[in-house]
């Protein structure tokens, strides 16, 4: 039988039928299957901390909105002070306003600690985003080759009867 570059052929040795016929250079070869797996479950991974870890920036704006609120209802307190009672509420305000301005700035320390993962987790799933339109020509090839794989046995089999 002639030999067709990019094909191994077999046939019957009476016959002469074709019985196997495989593809010499796959299409799948050209591509490193388990690189492309290790960087798309990196590429997941990341997507999925950075979706977390921007919740806990939604949760923490929420918690320094409220901060910012009561510290302004605080810094409007007003009260007499020829009056006694006001004077010991005043303290009290005092406190709760000490209290709130450190909350604020723990809040803060927070979103600076979640905003730099936030941006890291960015810059990793930027430098992943090549094996997101590497995978989807893998899976392509893979695709196609199941298809010609199919093809090929169909077409064995209707030679060899």
């Amino acid at each position: 039988m002639e030999r067709i570059k990019g094909f191994e052929i077999s046939e019957h040795e009476k016959s002469k039928r074709v019985i196997h016929l495989k593809i010499e250079d796959e299409i799948l070869d050209k591509f490193d299957e388990e690189d492309l797996e290790d960087g798309i479950s990196k590429l997941k991974d990341s997507k999925d901390k950075l979706r977390d870890v921007e919740s806990v920036i939604d949760k923490i704006n929420i918690k320094k909105d409220s901060l910012y609120e009561r510290k302004d209802h605080l810094d409007k307190h007003k009260y007499n002070e020829e009056c006694d009672i006001c004077m010991e509420n005043s303290e009290t305000i005092l406190q709760q306003k000490e209290k709130v301005e450190a909350d604020i700035s723990h809040y803060q320390e927070l979103f600076t600690d979640n905003d730099k993962t936030r941006l890291q987790l960015m810059l990793v799933i930027d430098s992943l985003k090549g094996y997101e339109d590497e995978w989807k020509n893998y899976l392509d090839a893979k695709d196609k080759e199941d298809k010609i794989d199919r093809e090929i046995s169909q077409l064995i089999n209707k030679l060899s009867t």
